[in-house]
């Protein structure tokens, strides 16, 4: 006989008070330091973006600064982001909650989320957004 106490499926309210909490933890986290703690573990921050401009390699070897190769010799993809500061706690709060409520409403189908230019997301786009790698040079 399957006990029912000891498979525990959250219910739909239950559920969606999980995805609140998460969106504001993220949110606070994403105002007030500029990535989560995953994020910030890898050295990626998400920032407050109104215009991308993408940097070639002729524009480095015209300033003599040195440009960073993947293996194979292609050029790292760089650009300017403008503004470039961390996200308001709106800002973060759109971000995070239509990311975490499309995760758990429309798994899998979600992952066609990830069709835009620098790889950004329609959340990104929604809020304004752009997850950046920072480098030390």
């Amino acid at each position: 006989m399957i006990n029912p106490r000891k498979y525990f499926i959250p219910t739909a309210s239950k559920r969606k008070s999980q995805v609140t909490t998460l969106s504001l933890f993220q949110a606070y986290c994403l105002a007030k330091g500029g990535a989560t703690p995953g994020k910030g573990f890898m050295r990626l921050r998400v920032l407050d973006c109104n215009q991308v401009i993408p940097i070639s390699a002729q524009m480095y070897q015209n300033n003599n600064l040195n440009i960073q190769l993947f293996p194979g010799g292609i050029p790292a993809s760089r650009v300017l982001v403008s503004p470039g500061s961390f996200l308001s706690f709106r800002a973060a709060l759109i971000r995070s909650s239509i990311k975490n409520f499309s995760l758990a409403i429309l798994f899998p189908f979600c992952f066609t989320l990830f069709q835009f230019e620098h790889n950004r997301t329609m959340y990104d786009l929604a809020a304004k957004s752009i997850v950046v790698e920072i480098r030390q040079e």
